[in-house]
């Protein structure tokens, strides 16, 4: 069985999430309450539509505030610049086809300004890629070591006292892994190194599911907490009882 953990240390505004064992102006607020890819609506009746925005909320909340190990910060990071993407490894066709895919479905749900772009220009990156071998990444990232033997996955985040995300590592293990772990490791990290950092124990066709997934595609959920996040009206520094009452205006509850 693959088991997944994740690790958040505040120290100094760094944030470390990894994967184990080989294996996350109002504008209109459309998807989930129209196309649900879930269950939740089975038992709830009239009230459905109602149930599925507050549940949204409380996702969002566990997903973007909740840490399974280390981080006792309880508040949101996210960007508030763009994150430009630099490649340091040779990608496979298929790889890079994904990491153009998911920076594609990213951007289309984001209305704060924020976006990914990929850059040949490592000296104006912010985030750096590398897929690999976990040696050759440790050996660039000499402070990461620790972290990359036997995990398939890595995204490591750095915030400032305002609490917004300013930097990224992410890694993926392209040695010890198929492809298609590959390109679920690849959606999960980058989505994760938004601010979505925490695992769900529930949701299996979720990107932020923690036991085994291979996963290659957003969820409704997986959209709809994305699209939130990177809502204006939601800002680096908020509590969860601030997100909450956010998150209430933006659904109309």
């Amino acid at each position: 069985m693959q088991i997944k953990s994740k690790i958040l240390k505040s120290l100094l505004g760094l944030i470390v999430c990894w994967a184990i064992n080989s294996c996350s102006v109002d504008t209109p607020f459309n998807g989930i309450l129209h196309q649900p890819d879930h269950h939740l609506l089975r038992n709830y009746g009239p009230k459905a539509d109602r149930y599925v925005r507050q549940h949204l909320i409380d996702l969002l909340i566990e997903v973007a505030l909740g840490a399974e190990y280390g981080s006792d910060i309880k508040l949101l990071k996210k960007w508030t610049t763009p994150m430009r993407l630099y490649v340091g490894s040779d990608l496979s066709p298929e790889l890079q086809a994904t990491l153009f895919d998911v920076i594609n479905e990213i951007n289309v749900l984001c209305t704060d300004g924020f976006y990914i772009e990929q850059t040949t220009d490592s000296l104006s990156s912010n985030t750096y890629l590398y897929a690999g071998p976990a040696l050759d990444f440790a050996k660039r990232f000499t402070q990461l070591t620790p972290l990359v033997e036997n995990h398939n996955g890595l995204i490591h985040v750095a915030y400032n006292d305002a609490y917004e995300i300013t930097r990224a590592v992410i890694y993926v293990d392209t040695q010890h892994t198929l492809l298609v772990e590959q390109k679920h490791v690849l959606r999960e990290e980058l989505t994760q190194g938004m601010g979505l950092l925490n695992d769900l124990k529930y949701y299996p066709e979720s990107i932020f599911y923690e036991a085994q997934s291979r996963g290659d595609s957003f969820s409704t959920f997986d959209k709809e907490l994305i699209r939130l996040l990177y809502h204006p009206a939601f800002y680096p520094g908020m509590d969860s009882l601030r997100m909450h009452q956010t998150g209430k205006r933006i659904l109309g509850l």
